[in-house]
């Protein structure tokens, strides 16, 4: 099996695919299964390699473990830790990244918050054209100032 451009939350790279390997690495942290699978089908479409988290504990042992994840994009509701909290956690691994946080709950009330710790930006659940928009201007930004 080789990766297509669009996949599931079952469906993975064996490796054998060369751009996979060139794909940019996008940590997805959801808690809700259901969730997760609808924004690793749309991070794949847009062209970048989805890795599924399914909670903060399975995200920041994933990100410490792969080097080359450069982004995450975690719903802000969870737990133990909210979105807020898994990002401040990563931030101490001292490691650039960028950070996306989405929520069903109103992001004008985090957004201060999210500053603080490098948030780039609360997007509306599901809102899945203001969250490509904002993952192209991310990885736009990392490109530019690597």
């Amino acid at each position: 099996m080789t990766c297509r451009r669009t996949i599931s939350y079952t469906q993975f790279c064996d490796g054998r695919d060369k751009m996979a390997d060139q794909r940019k690495k996008v940590l997805v942290v959801d808690d809700n299964l259901g969730m997760l699978k609808m924004l690793m089908v749309n991070v794949a479409r847009w062209g970048y390699q989805p890795v599924p988290a399914t909670g903060p504990e399975d995200a920041m042992r994933i990100f410490e473990s792969d080097p080359e994840i450069q982004l995450v994009i975690s719903d802000h509701n969870m737990s133990p830790l909210t979105g807020i909290q898994l990002i401040a956690r990563l931030r101490r691994m001292d490691r650039k990244f960028e950070a996306i946080i989405f929520s069903a709950r109103r992001p004008e009330r985090l957004a201060a918050t999210a500053v603080v710790f490098g948030i780039r930006k609360f997007v509306p659940k599901p809102d899945y054209q203001w969250l490509h928009e904002e993952l192209i201007a991310a990885v736009t930004d990392l490109e530019t100032n690597s």
